[in-house]
């Protein structure tokens, strides 16, 4: 009886998953009622005084005081909760923002099946990685940004290459995700242009139409702020990193780094490689992580110039592995592989630009992992090889 009841080693790797991601969505749910985590944010103060205001003055109003230092998406997302929900508002925004990121991984995970060709073990390792992360588990219970550009990065991503529909809604789908991803972050036009440019053949022409026609969704605030405070862009970041990027061509090099207030550093290469450390902001240990790091169990021993000298060579170690990984699926599938590496070497150029953090990297990083675990679960093909067996035999 008990024979007939025991589950396929496969199965046994989705049912692990499974009850690992309910688990610890559950547990984020308690932990985010439970303590006032959410202003712990490093942005957190000037979202949430942006959304106030937008209640209290209205969208077009020329006494927003936080614009146009912030993009405005995520605090006109705080805006509707919290004229949808009053003063439930922020936990409504950690709930909305918790189960978000454990769907982000869901998405993550049937992407490294049907685009990558996973195994359950393979996309096991992958997502318990992603699940069990101290900056998975703290910043979608903050108030950051990145709560809400993750999952709709993987819903894009899901939309382009994961799903195995045919329906051209999927191509709808990715072209309003693209223009709600650069109301988030003007970051994200990196990742639009680098995906569709070397995906163009593939994408069909109701994706331009669906991302031409969203776009008046960031255009609304470019347009609003160029009318109200003189700058037609998305926020005041924008326009330190083209400065910095004139400044290169301009005076040989010599950046300006005054406009940021100490963060991070005066080098480039050393604000580029910040962006694969674990150095987090101008606090030691990255206050948002709440001191659930490595570096601060670390610091609580030893001293904080033996934290950095570990942190360059698991930085180092991992940059290989993602090099490797690169390297490899680019072998197997060029274009997703040339696309990711793309994606975060010029992500690590622009960390250089403007100031050196890890904080830059934590929406790539399931992709990062993504491509590690690749490349070490596919040695000699193994992968590659077992799907093609499993295709003749369709």
């Amino acid at each position: 009886m008990l024979s007939k009841l025991k589950l396929p080693i496969q199965d046994c790797f989705l049912v692990a998953y499974a009850t690992l991601l309910l688990l610890i969505t559950l547990f984020k749910i308690y932990w985010a009622f439970t303590r006032p985590i959410f202003l712990s944010g490093p942005d957190a103060e000037g979202f949430i005084s942006m959304a106030s205001e937008l209640s209290t003055h209205g969208f077009f109003s020329s006494e927003l005081r936080f614009i146009p230092m912030y993009n405005q998406g995520y605090p006109t997302f705080l805006y509707l909760l919290r004229e949808s929900f009053g003063s439930y508002y922020v936990h409504s925004a950690q709930l909305i923002q918790i189960l978000a990121f454990s769907i982000s991984i869901e998405l993550i995970r049937r992407v490294s099946i049907q685009s990558f060709h996973f195994t359950q073990k393979a996309s096991f390792v992958l997502c318990s990685f992603l699940v069990l992360s101290p900056a998975g588990f703290f910043y979608p219970q903050e108030a950051m940004y990145e709560a809400l550009l993750f999952p709709l990065l993987a819903c894009y991503t899901y939309c382009l290459i994961g799903s195995n529909s045919k329906s051209s809604f999927r191509y709808y789908a990715a072209g309003l995700l693209a223009a709600l991803m650069l109301t988030i972050h003007e970051r994200s036009l990196l990742i639009i242009c680098v995906s569709t440019l070397l995906h163009h053949k593939a994408l069909q022409k109701v994706f331009w139409k669906s991302f031409a026609f969203s776009l008046s969704i960031p255009i609304v605030f470019v347009v609003r702020n160029g009318l109200y405070y003189g700058t037609w862009r998305l926020s005041r970041g924008s326009g330190n990193v083209q400065e910095n990027i004139i400044r290169i061509f301009n005076n040989r090099g010599q950046l300006d780094y005054s406009v940021y207030g100490g963060l991070g550093s005066e080098n480039f290469f050393v604000n580029m490689w910040y962006f694969w450390t674990t150095y987090s902001g101008y606090g030691k240990n990255g206050t948002w992580y709440h001191n659930g790091t490595l570096d601060f169990f670390w610091n609580n021993f030893f001293n904080w110039e033996s934290i950095r000298i570990v942190s360059l060579v698991i930085s180092f170690m991992f940059l290989l592995l993602f090099m490797l990984g690169c390297f490899k699926l680019m072998v197997a599938r060029y274009t997703i592989g040339l696309t990711l590496f793309l994606i975060l070497f010029t992500s690590s150029i622009l960390s250089g630009l403007s100031y050196g953090d890890s904080r830059h990297r934590l929406i790539f990083s399931p992709f990062i992992v993504l491509v590690i675990v690749w490349g070490l679960a596919n040695k000699n093909k193994r992968i590659v090889y077992k799907f093609e067996k499993e295709q003749e035999c369709l």
